[in-house]
């Protein structure tokens, strides 16, 4: 069936990132990184932090760590969309690590269960746990300027070009810009959509040390031979000329990084 074709291109393609890996050096990693960073961003990558920071909010977990100190809402002004406002938990005892949580495209009320409809709420309790600071960050708004929809809702406009990629990288660019000086490590996770911007974050930004993407990317070849349609973003639409997601890949774990990929079967 249609599972069975998509995993077995996901198997060969993968197989052929042998030859990336020999054919890349580091050099060439690091050209790749500076054309699509030049494309995204021809007036220059960002270098401003964070706009404003409410300390003392209330958490919109379910329920909390036991070493949970205080939650943090940031705003960040992002021209053409909503504000952003992710959510910073910081822990009692702290292991001096930094990490991002990213949702993926989905629909929720208000209120905490956006967090827990795919368990990044029990993510963020262990890493609050384990001492990590903790950053969950949503998806763009629809133009109605709700977060976190389901892609089926996200209008084709204006997210369709390459001008439009900085919409999903921003955030945490300038959240990186913000804290950079403040801890020794920053780490990554994202579920689906999610998944895809920790995948493009960690191609672009050597800061992130380690990744983690869950149920997607998956390799355009794979998508392809497995007849999946895909969002244009995902579809790497005014980079697939010069990238696949083999290089992106490539690039996440250059310097001596770590990534790691979870695709589930159902």
């Amino acid at each position: 069936g249609q599972i069975t074709t998509l995993y077995n291109a996901i198997n060969l393609y993968f197989s052929s990132l042998a030859f990336k890996m020999v054919n890349h050096s580091a050099a060439s990693i690091s050209a790749m990184r500076t054309t699509i960073i030049n494309r995204i961003y021809p007036s220059g990558y960002p270098t401003t932090g964070i706009d404003h920071i409410t300390t003392g909010v209330a958490s919109p977990l379910a329920s909390d760590s036991g070493n949970l100190a205080s939650t943090d809402q940031l705003t960040l002004h992002i021209t053409g969309i909503a504000d952003r406002t992710p959510y910073i938990w910081h822990p009692i005892t702290s292991n001096g690590k930094f990490a991002f949580v990213h949702l993926g495209h989905f629909y929720s009320a208000t209120g905490t269960d956006i967090w827990e409809l795919m368990e990044e709420g029990y993510l963020i309790r262990a890493l609050i746990d384990a001492g990590y600071t903790v950053c969950g960050v949503y998806m763009p708004p629809a133009n109605d300027g709700n977060e976190g929809k389901i892609h089926t809702l996200i209008p084709a406009a204006p997210y369709e070009t390459i001008d439009d990629y900085h919409f999903f990288l921003d955030t945490t660019i300038r959240i990186l810009n913000e804290y950079e000086n403040d801890y020794t490590d920053f780490y990554m996770t994202g579920h689906s959509g999610g998944g895809w911007t920790t995948v493009m974050m960690a191609a672009l930004e050597e800061r992130i040390t380690k990744s983690v993407s869950n149920a997607f990317p998956m390799p355009l070849k794979a998508l392809s031979a497995a007849g999946k349609t895909i969002d244009w973003e995902s579809a790497l639409l005014g980079l697939n000329d010069i990238v696949d997601y083999g290089d992106l890949f490539l690039m996440g774990v250059s310097g001596g990084r770590e990534q790691r990929q979870y695709l589930n079967r159902d």
